[in-house]
């Protein structure tokens, strides 16, 4: 197995652990939500942040599979462009990562995380929050089913790799 590959995957199985640790967290939260004060925004703030942290994670192993494969995106515009390319087959270098319905699912949290980068108030608005917690529960499983599957294709990559060095 090739060095490289080896390393992408280590970094990769780093990102769905940080996954496994949010959905945990998340689970928690959600089982405390009754003992919280009623009328306050908490549930919402540790919401949004755990949302800001869900794309943060993906962000971090979509540019290490980026910067493995390709390493040519947009610099003015290189969050989306990195999203976009995720999406995308590669011919001749890597397969998408992730499914047209994961990339609009992702691309919510994206635009969510840009504009809590600059909100610094905590009177989220609750429909939203609760449109985006909706996402998050279906989008987890299937973004972290997504990655397994590419880590599935790196060992192939790799094995047929340290194949041909043979």
């Amino acid at each position: 197995m090739t060095e490289g590959t080896e390393a992408l995957r280590g970094e990769l199985g780093k990102t769905l652990a940080q996954l496994n640790m949010l959905d945990a967290f998340y689970r928690r939260f959600k089982s405390d939500l009754p003992n919280l004060p009623k009328g306050r925004p908490y549930d919402l703030i540790v919401l949004a942040n755990m949302f800001e942290d869900f794309y943060a994670c993906l962000e971090t192993g979509f540019v290490r599979i980026s910067k493995f494969f390709e390493n040519n995106l947009e610099t003015l515009r290189w969050h989306s462009h990195l999203l976009e390319r995720m999406a995308v087959d590669v011919p001749g270098a890597r397969k998408r990562v992730i499914t047209d319905s994961t990339y609009v699912a992702l691309l919510e949290f994206l635009k969510f995380r840009h504009f809590k980068r600059y909100y610094f108030e905590f009177d989220f608005d609750r429909e939203r929050i609760e449109y985006l917690e909706k996402r998050f529960v279906k989008t987890l499983p299937a973004v972290r089913a997504e990655l397994e599957d590419y880590l599935r294709f790196l060992e192939e990559i790799s094995e047929a790799g340290s194949h041909l060095g043979e």
